[in-house]
């Protein structure tokens, strides 16, 4: 069974490439964009939530509920930098923060800004192949994140995954 990210990945994909026959529709691509943003937003809460509340619960559904866009931009900036907050970079091993996590942590802060653009700036002109390479970035983003779930829990980057989870949640309030 296919999730609710998952599906959001496809449709993006499917919006990009729905019109062939002469010149994309900026609809389409907008949405397309937008569709690639909500899939690695969905990716993450739902991942965060399930961690902290248990997979599939009632409790991780009102717990996905909680998370804040611009919340969670702030962590990913931090983790993609290196840049933490040293009440969250204490609680990580060696203040190691995997390749795998800087990688979704900057592509979810780029389709987040993308995403924008594409909601409100009326002047933009998006192109198919740059939708494309986005919705590429976004399943490498997705890729990476699953392989960074499936580590043992005594990992130390499996550790950097679950404060980053729980970061997702709270870091625009945890003080230094």
């Amino acid at each position: 069974m296919s999730s609710l990210a998952d599906s959001l990945l496809k449709q993006a994909g499917h919006l990009a490439t729905v019109d062939q026959a002469g010149a994309p529709n900026q609809a389409n691509l907008r949405r397309a964009i937008s569709a690639a943003y909500y899939s690695l937003f969905r990716l993450l809460v739902d991942g965060a939530a399930d961690r902290l509340a248990g997979k599939g619960s009632e409790p991780a559904y009102l717990l996905s509920r909680a998370f804040s866009h611009s919340g969670m931009k702030q962590a990913c900036k931090a983790f993609a930098a290196g840049t933490l907050k040293t009440a969250v970079a204490t609680h990580i091993p060696s203040l190691s923060i995997p390749q795998d996590l800087r990688l979704v942590c900057r592509v979810f802060v780029d389709l987040q800004q993308k995403r924008h653009q594409a909601d409100y700036d009326r002047s933009l002109k998006l192109t198919r192949q740059g939708t494309l390479t986005e919705i590429k970035r976004a399943q490498l983003a997705f890729d990476s994140y699953k392989q960074l779930r499936k580590l043992k829990s005594s990992n130390p980057d499996k550790k950097a995954l679950e404060a980053f989870q729980v970061c997702l949640l709270v870091y625009d309030t945890v003080r230094s």
